[in-house]
């Protein structure tokens, strides 16, 4: 089949959607299809940094950058990007499958008025995370738009994928668009990728950036929502000197990370607190590096890293919020706080730190969740199948 993935961003930038999008895409090219990737060509949303390769191959998959535009007026979708020229480009281009990543978003739409009315499936993941769906429907005009405007087209297109069966339960609540129309299709781990890591690359990893003593991991977009925040304040009371706390991600909001480095400061912690953006390679090679890995986020529809976390056997410590919980069992495969409680996070830091034999069995358990539920091999499959039905 010919198909294209819609997304406002892709390699090289970093992100849950990122990751999701680049491996279903190469995922489905080896199982021999033909997969165009549409996207902007913003490093990341505030669209400041461009790409500058327009179109490319990259791993079999073809990457289609169009211009990229921060939409200046008030609109209800997910980000305020658009792509320039996505109507002429899809009108010229024909697909057997068109599947459409972040919703509410102006690609939907333009996927929806092309090819609504064609014999091309449209297929939407929405990557909402749950308590982002219920503020959502609380505002005073975000439910009318969607009454109007997004839910019939959800009804009309063939599936909609969620990414846990929290987002599942909280889209049916809140639209009212039937059980049927829903598939779980969950963020998954391309193992290969993350096993290709030798151990001399990790230890390379520290000495590299001087790391010493237990290295702390967060890697994410630089938003108040991913709740970084909180972290340098957890390690901050851990009060441990032999603890160094790596950042890794886009800036994505500039006043927030100005206010990071101002708490950094002002705990004293300019000496164990790094802020970084390393390639993919990097990324992984930090993954077997760390010691733990921390999601403090505010709210997430999945958490993606959490799971990269865990299939490097890594004890992960994330915020009980969202769609988290779906993956990581407290005191099983992972430790979880409760939202926004410092005192909290630093405790499990410090359990996932003592690395006991509790502490190796969840390591364990971590690795095996990921190859039983969320191998990127297995979830193929199944959207795959969802795409034919």
């Amino acid at each position: 089949m010919k198909i294209a993935q819609l997304t406002y961003l892709y390699e090289p930038s970093i992100g849950g959607v990122e990751s999701h999008v680049k491996n279903l895409s190469e995922q489905l090219v080896k199982k021999g299809h033909v997969v165009d990737v549409i996207t902007s060509d913003f490093y990341a949303l505030d669209g400041l940094k461009r790409i500058e390769t327009k179109k490319e191959i990259i791993n079999r998959v073809s990457v289609h950058r169009l211009s990229g535009k921060v939409s200046k007026r008030k609109n209800f979708n997910a980000q305020n990007v658009e792509m320039e020229g996505l109507s002429e480009f899809l009108s010229t281009n024909k697909y057997d499958i068109v599947h459409c990543h972040s919703i509410p978003s102006s690609h939907f739409d333009a996927v929806y008025k092309e090819y609504s009315n064609t014999s091309t499936k449209i297929f939407a993941t929405p990557h909402f995370s749950p308590d982002d769906l219920v503020r959502t429907f609380k505002t005073r005009l975000t439910p009318w738009y969607w009454r109007l405007s997004v839910i019939p087209k959800l009804k009309k297109i063939n599936k909609i994928f969620s990414v846990s069966p929290s987002e599942k339960g909280e889209f049916i609540r809140l639209t009212g668009i039937s059980a049927e129309k829903f598939v779980v299709a969950p963020n998954a781990v391309n193992l290969y990728e993350m096993d290709s890591i030798l151990a001399s690359e990790s230890e390379g990893f520290k000495a590299k950036y001087d790391i010493k003593g237990k290295m702390v991991l967060f890697i994410g977009r630089i938003v108040h929502t991913k709740g970084i925040d909180l972290l340098v304040k957890a390690v901050a009371k851990i009060g441990v000197e032999d603890i160094t706390l790596v950042i890794i991600g886009p800036v994505s909001d500039k006043n927030y990370m100005e206010k990071l480095e101002s708490i950094v400061r002002s705990y004293g912690l300019t000496k164990q607190v790094r802020f970084m953006q390393v390639s993919r390679k990097e990324v992984l090679t930090a993954f077997h590096a760390c010691d733990v890995f921390v999601l403090p986020t505010r709210g997430e529809v999945f958490g993606i890293v959490l799971a990269e976390a865990m299939a490097c056997s890594k004890v992960v410590v994330a915020t009980n919020v969202g769609g988290v919980p779906d993956l990581v069992k407290h005191e099983q495969n992972g430790l979880l706080f409760e939202l926004e409680n410092v005192e909290d996070l630093s405790r499990q830091i410090l359990h996932a730190l003592r690395d006991d034999e509790n502490i190796q069995r969840i390591r364990n358990q971590a690795r095996k969740t990921i190859e039983q539920s969320y191998d990127w091999n297995t979830i193929v499959d199944q959207i795959e199948s969802t795409y034919n039905s």
